[in-house]
């Protein structure tokens, strides 16, 4: 619904989420100059007594709670029948805005908003309550006064209190985070929101969901590969995480504190990440001369290098180096090759075979070329059956046994059409641009349907990253295409993306 523009002293400024149980608005108390969120149930279920009684159950839980890291209740109210609840407002969005797939977040910034959710978590398990939907776009990011950020826990409409003769018989919660013993919703205990807490640091750390599709993937639920192993993870938090996600109950951390202080531990045993390498610079008495004798040389040569680097950097001599062996220019990184995983280049010659297959979203079906001998992942990086891989929305491919970390890849995905090529070339440039989790982003070509790209990747190597989108015959954009790869596959990375949009065919 939406509520009226006044609510005593609050005023309504926009509505800022809505789904199908609740709406929340944004409203500001003019008289403490401060902002709140105001939550409304839904008016479909608002007629519904149970409902409605459940809802307001909601406001008091989370009113109990009063911790640091749970949302805090302020007040509650009806509108015309609708129950609503006023609560902390969270301007930095939620954890879910920091997540885009395949980019994982520094390990130290995981641990730190788990350990502070888990702080929320163990707090509502004081008051009895099982959340049994933790997932990122329950995790609400607030400003702190120091300019940190603090993770508070919210969206509780799904939780019931733990009670021994209360009988926990529904089914909620979301696949890719909730545990196997929830897909029957029977003898649920708190180790149901540790299995969820480390769902979601495992999508954090690898950049990837432990598991995708519905209920039925909880059938026979596998562990995932170690994050450590599908990104730049330190080994010791290896154990912590698949001990917070395991098949059985009895086999994970009894409790949320018990994970997060696991957490801490492999955090403190984990040595620092490497520092970039920094060429030494001559001292300013030196620097001085050089400069008054040489400006008209450093000039000429510094547009001369930055033009090889952007037009010419297609057939570089070797990873970290472009063919003439010169440094790249100004403010392009250098890569380290020496440290990068050693496997052949990209490298797509005419005689390449390829091999056509399709993706499908709803009605529409694309077909587009792959190198022959790849080999077809899930966003999981499970390889998909043979039979099943032309009935997927979205395969990732490589070449066999190439490894995950470091090597060059084909993602293309079958979109539902919402917005036109050209916009969502424009979207892409504002997210990498204003993206706080991908470092030294540099969009260095931009094209009427396509982003070009690099970025450091979390082992502190430059990869290049390449988006092109195909439109229907609408003109939105109804398939996606990148690939990914190290800079010595620049050019064969052009190809590829090339090839396979200009084939691909509705």
């Amino acid at each position: 619904m939406s509520l009226p523009e006044r609510l005593g002293r609050l005023r309504r400024v926009e509505r800022i989420g809505a789904g199908g149980f609740a709406t929340v608005w944004l409203y500001h108390d003019d008289e403490l100059d401060s902002p709140v969120a105001v939550k409304a149930l839904a008016d479909n279920w608002a007629q519904r007594q149970d409902v409605h009684d459940r809802f307001l159950e909601e406001a008091r839980i989370l009113r109990r709670a009063d911790s640091d890291h749970v949302v805090r209740v302020y007040d509650i109210g009806e509108v015309d029948g609708t129950p609503y609840f006023v609560m902390s407002y969270a301007d930095r969005g939620t954890v879910a805005d920091l997540v885009e797939p395949g980019v994982p977040l520094p390990p130290d910034r995981v641990v730190d908003l788990l350990a502070q959710a888990g702080e929320g978590v163990a707090v509502l398990h004081r008051n009895g309550v099982i959340h049994r939907d933790i997932k990122p776009q329950n995790l609400l990011l607030r400003s702190t006064p120091d300019g940190g950020e603090q993770v508070l826990v919210a969206d509780l409409g799904v939780a019931k209190a733990m009670l021994h003769a209360s009988g926990l018989t529904q089914v909620v919660g979301t696949p890719s985070y909730m545990a196997p013993e929830q897909a029957n919703g029977i003898g649920l205990d708190q180790r149901a929101d540790v299995h969820a807490l480390g769902a979601v640091g495992y999508q954090l750390l690898t950049g990837r969901l432990v598991r995708e599709g519905g209920f039925g993937a909880l059938a026979q639920p596998v562990l995932p590969p170690a994050p450590s192993t599908v990104a730049a993870v330190p080994p010791a938090l290896d154990p912590v995480v698949l001990r917070a996600l395991a098949v059985d109950p009895e086999d994970r951390w009894p409790d949320v504190p018990s994970l997060v202080a696991g957490l801490r531990r492999a955090q403190q045993a984990a040595p620092p990440p490497p520092a970039p390498a920094t060429r030494s610079e001559p001292p300013r008495a030196r620097v001085l001369p050089l400069v008054l004798l040489s400006l008209a040389v450093l000039l000429v040569s510094f547009g001369a290098a930055y033009g090889v680097t952007r037009l010419v950097d297609r057939d570089p001599a070797g990873a970290g180096a472009d063919p003439s062996g010169q440094e790249p220019s100004a403010g392009e990184p250098t890569d380290a090759p020496a440290e990068d995983i050693d496997f052949p280049a990209l490298d797509l010659p005419g005689d390449q075979a390829w091999d056509t297959h399709a993706v499908r979203s709803g009605d529409a079906t694309w077909t587009y070329p792959v190198p022959a001998g790849w080999v077809p992942y899930r966003g999981d990086d499970s390889v998909v059956p043979a039979l099943r891989v032309d009935e997927q929305r979205e395969v990732r491919w490589r070449p066999e046994g190439e490894p995950v970390l470091g090597g060059h890849s084909l993602r293309v995905e079958a979109l539902e059409p919402s917005a036109p090529v050209a916009a969502m070339v424009e979207q892409k440039v504002a997210a990498l641009e204003g993206s706080p989790d991908l470092r030294a982003v540099d969009v260095y070509e931009q094209t009427g349907d396509s982003v070009y790209f690099t970025y450091r990747d979390g082992t502190d190597h430059l990869r290049y990253n390449f988006f092109r989108w195909v439109g229907d015959d609408a003109g939105d954009a109804a398939l996606e295409i990148s690939v990914v790869g190290r800079r010595v596959d620049a050019a064969g990375l052009r190809d590829l993306l090339d090839r396979v949009a200009g084939d691909a065919a509705q």
